[in-house]
């Protein structure tokens, strides 16, 4: 039985983490074919910034949610079920109101583009506000919301695949990505309360606040590896290089993260079994490196097997490909993409050691701080490599900055500091 419904949930979390990768293997290309590249560059640009409104929406709830929510399941608390739901809705709502205006104020006045496109753009982040799929992992019920979110992305990508024909449909992009993604997350909100008996209520300040502090580490952290992850786009915009670059290393960002998404359901379905193999450990030593090592090595084979597979089939296909789909720099795309595409492997073993690992044993703020420091190092290099290698500075800098996270990561397992460490269970 619990089998069973451990392999319908991963099931479910594939085919979520599946629909994510998939769409921008098939709608981005579609659309920088479609639209051109400088029409398509505005578009990169705003949704790099609904990505960052994105990072500051998911807060830490991703993690302390879930955490907080099966304990409570265990306690059978149904009252502190409901004040955590509530509270995490509020906080939520907080801090897209406040990210959304800072960024369509950026994209409007700083950028000088069209208020209409990031302000539809940020109804992509305003759905993950409803979404709360943190609900769904933590009562592991997560069909339901992958039949949501797969019935969503595939309405998306239909309607853009059809309704938009050229440069004057540009506008429908983010109209129909914001749209399906609200009305998806809408209903998956509503499902969420009425089957598991959830309620809305009321919430003093003073227990948003403790909320809010209690995931301070990991929030700031989300919020670097955002800027890490999608500030790149932004940066070659600021520094004005050719469109036609921004929009190969947009499309070259996307085909990575959609290898990201592949992985995400083996971090998650790992994520308890780390856990249970390091309970009885309370500090960061290389002994525990070892342990949380057998559950990461199974990932960084399956995903590195995937990596080969693809390149091995797009080198076979490659001349039928550019036939039926004639993209003009897609050699451009293939260069930025053979430099990022490998550090996905990378980012494994930093969620593994880092996100799980020091989160777990003490080390929030050491990894807070390794997240933060490569972050900033990676765009400041960035935004002054720009000027002389263009877009082959963000796609440098972005492999740099996951190779250089793993390995601080991994040191603190080999420092004999006990400074870090948490209360033993």
């Amino acid at each position: 039985m619990f089998v069973k419904k451990d392999l319908l949930n991963l099931a479910s979390l594939t085919c979520i983490q599946g629909s994510n990768a998939l769409i921008p293997l098939i709608m981005f290309p579609f659309l920088l074919h479609t639209l051109g590249a400088s029409i398509y560059a505005d578009l990169a640009l705003a949704e790099a910034l609904s990505l960052l409104v994105l990072a500051v929406v998911i807060f830490s709830f991703e993690i302390i949610g879930v955490s907080e929510l099966v304990r409570f399941r265990e306690s059978g608390d149904r009252v502190a079920i409901d004040n955590l739901f509530s509270g995490v809705l509020y906080i939520r709502l907080l801090l897209f109101l406040a990210a959304a205006v800072v960024a369509i104020g950026f994209y409007v006045l700083a950028l000088g583009k069209s208020w209409s496109i990031i302000t539809l753009w940020t109804f992509v982040p305003l759905a993950y506000v409803f979404q709360s799929a943190w609900v769904y992992q933590g009562f592991e019920r997560n069909f339901p919301l992958a039949v949501f979110t797969v019935l969503s992305r595939i309405a998306a990508l239909s309607l853009i695949l059809l309704l938009v024909h050229g440069t004057d449909d540009a506008i429908l992009v983010p109209g129909i990505l914001g749209t399906t993604y609200l009305i998806g997350g809408l209903i998956s909100f509503g499902y969420a309360i009425r089957h598991e008996g959830l309620r809305v209520h009321r919430i003093s300040g003073g227990t948003l606040i403790a909320m809010a502090i209690d995931g301070k580490e990991i929030f700031f952290a989300n919020i670097a590896v955002s800027v890490q992850r999608d500030l790149n786009v932004l940066i070659l915009g600021i520094v004005g290089i050719p469109a036609q670059s921004l929009a190969a290393y947009s499309v070259a960002e996307k085909l990575t993260k959609s290898l990201q998404a592949i992985a995400r359901p083996l971090n998650q379905l790992f994520f308890p079994k780390a856990i249970r193999a390091i309970r009885t450990d309370v500090t960061p030593t290389w002994h525990v490196a070892r342990k949380i090592s057998r559950h990461t090595l199974p990932q960084v084979g399956v995903v590195a097997s995937i990596l080969l597979v693809l390149t091995i089939s797009y080198l076979v296909i490659r001349h039928y490909a550019l036939i039926v789909i004639p993209y003009n720099n897609v050699d451009e795309i293939l260069r930025y993409l053979s430099i990022m595409a490998p550090t996905v492997v990378f980012g494994i073993a930093s969620y593994m050691f880092g996100s799980i690992g020091l989160n777990y044993l003490g080390g929030r703020a050491y990894f807070l701080a390794v997240i933060l420091v490569t972050g900033t190092v990676s765009g400041a290099l960035c935004f002054v490599l720009a000027h002389w290698i263009g877009a082959y500075a963000a796609a440098i800098c972005y492999a740099s900055a996951e190779v250089a996270t793993m390995l601080a990561t991994l040191m603190r397992y080999g420092r004999k500091s006990t400074s870090l460490g948490r209360a033993p269970l």
